[in-house]
């Protein structure tokens, strides 16, 4: 198994196309070292970046990806 050794930066975050984006925070939810699996907290902060992109209405997989991984228990 591969594991990601990539965090996605707030400007990243805040510019990356929507195909770009998906696949580096998917990497980063799911296939990261123990050490940066992210938290609550910094996905959170990853929705609160998204949300003041211009083209918000347009990254639906992106925000949804996002608060499935907040809704895991």
């Amino acid at each position: 198994m591969r594991l990601n050794t990539r965090v996605p930066t707030r400007k990243e975050v805040a510019s990356l196309p929507a195909d770009e984006l998906h696949p580096l925070l998917l990497d980063w939810m799911t296939r990261s070292a123990t050490e940066i699996i992210p938290s609550r907290v910094q996905i959170n902060e990853v929705l609160g970046v998204l949300r003041t992109r211009g083209d918000w209405a347009s990254l639906d997989a992106v925000v949804e990806m996002c608060v499935n991984y907040l809704q895991q228990d």
